[in-house]
């Protein structure tokens, strides 16, 4: 992990970027006495995560923390008016500020200065898919890019990263980066970040389940993240949401538990042997695997037992009803 460099004089400093190189600087302040942008709010811990975060995320850019209050002469330096501030320099020209704990502007910041860096060998993007990873990106305030659907995730990690998120009631957009190979590869060069699931808010890459994890440990999400949370009626509208997504995305949908092969319950095996025995076709969803598609779905269809079939996303019945059908 890239260190972070404290800053303890103003000759540290200009020692610091006497050679030329892109610095992040972030002013902070231990005993609040320059204003904060939110007096209200315990930023330091989550502010340190953050910075430490994006150190590790853009290894080609040097980073830099200094106490405003123990080096007033930098904080005159630099105009300093509220904490925290984080400021981007090319040697010593500032071209950009952000003033407060704005997590995605920073990010963004930090990102476009990072690229600006490239390695010149590494890998390019052409114009058509930039821009489609730009308006992918920034197609919900927050998006995840994982393997599988919220439902029915491919991985523990992309599994583990829609649990933190939902843990929050913060609502995502997704992308099943299994789908598209040419998304897939395109973000690797995009973000510079090999592994997924990764996490955009407001188009700036914050990473993926480990730094989500860190993150969460120092406070909200949703509070770092700079959004807010759902309340409970959005929660349950956007679960009702996905799950009518979900119902509708087979002509013949079966939720019981357990597989086909390895059903969990007599009910959902002997329901498996009925459609089987009348060749039909149909998919499934292993409940087990997902308790808010479990509980959700018991309220949004008034049908509190499983197996549950649904039939061009119409709910057909379950065991006894199927079993009278066919007589």
């Amino acid at each position: 992990m890239q260190q972070v460099t404290e800053v303890s004089s103003l000759a540290q400093w200009k020692a610091f970027v006497s050679t030329p190189k892109v610095t992040v600087l972030f002013f902070y302040a231990k005993n609040v006495s320059i204003a904060s942008s939110d007096s209200g709010a315990d930023w330091l811990g989550p502010a340190n995560v953050l910075f430490t975060q994006l150190a590790t995320l853009h290894p080609r850019l040097s980073f830099c923390k200094v106490d405003a209050e123990a080096v007033p002469a930098l904080s005159t330096e630099f105009r300093l008016e509220v904490v925290p501030t984080f400021i981007i320099s090319v040697s010593s020209n500032v071209v950009d500020r952000i003033e407060g704990m704005k997590v995605a502007e920073v990010a963004q910041a930090i990102d476009r200065a990072s690229k600006r860096l490239a390695d010149p060998t590494s890998a390019v993007l052409d114009d058509a898919l930039r821009n489609r990873l730009l308006k992918l990106t920034t197609a919900s305030p927050v998006m995840v890019f994982m393997k599988g659907s919220p439902n029915e995730p491919k991985c523990g990690f992309s599994r583990k990263t829609i649990g933190l998120l939902k843990d929050e009631n913060i609502e995502c957009g997704t992308f099943d980066i299994l789908t598209d190979d040419t998304v897939r590869q395109g973000l690797k060069v995009f973000s510079n970040w090999p592994t997924f699931p990764q996490v955009y808010v407001n188009g700036a890459f914050v990473g993926g389940l480990d730094i989500l994890t860190e993150m969460k440990e120092e406070g909200p999400l949703a509070d770092q993240f700079g959004i807010q949370p759902l309340n409970d009626d959005d929660v349950e509208k956007a679960l009702f949401a996905s799950l009518t997504d979900l119902i509708k995305s087979a002509p013949v949908l079966l939720f019981m538990k357990g597989t086909p092969n390895e059903p969990k319950c007599g009910f959902s095996r002997k329901t498996v042997e009925l459609l089987r025995g009348h060749h039909i076709a149909f998919s499934t969803f292993d409940i087990l695997s997902d308790e808010s598609v479990r509980q959700g779905l018991k309220k949004m269809s008034n049908w509190p037992t499983y197996p549950q079939l649904y039939v061009h996303g119409a709910l057909a019945g379950g065991l006894d009803i199927l079993t009278e059908m066919a007589v």
